[in-house]
């Protein structure tokens, strides 16, 4: 779970792609790009369809820098990751179900 408050742009949400029970890191070494996406949960339409960061190919590790707007309205959100490869195929992580992003209201604007 990602924890954020209202209209903060910091800390970045950061993870380390996993694959299978295990949770093995997915070598990104051959990865074109990664988009981190993110929605209401109760919605449909994405609050966040952005690139994210490799910052250890080798290790799976991706961060998404908040853009402006990203995190002004509080609520639970659902994300994941989704990986275009090389050869042109996607593959979107978590596979079996999304990443919970929770962004609490802040005194100043709740």
């Amino acid at each position: 779970m990602i924890h954020i408050k209202q209209g903060d742009r910091r800390p970045v949400a950061d993870i380390t792609i996993t694959r299978g029970s295990a949770g093995t890191p997915v070598d990104l070494s051959l990865a074109s790009s990664v988009t981190f996406k993110m929605r209401y949960r109760n919605r449909k339409t994405l609050k966040v369809n952005s690139a994210a960061v490799i910052t250890n190919a080798v290790a799976g590790e991706v961060e998404y820098r908040w853009a402006s707007g990203d995190t002004d309205t509080p609520g639970m959100y659902v994300a994941e990751w989704e990986v275009l490869w090389n050869d042109g195929t996607t593959e979107t992580f978590p596979t079996l179900n999304t990443d919970i992003v929770r962004i609490g209201g802040d005194l100043d604007n709740s």
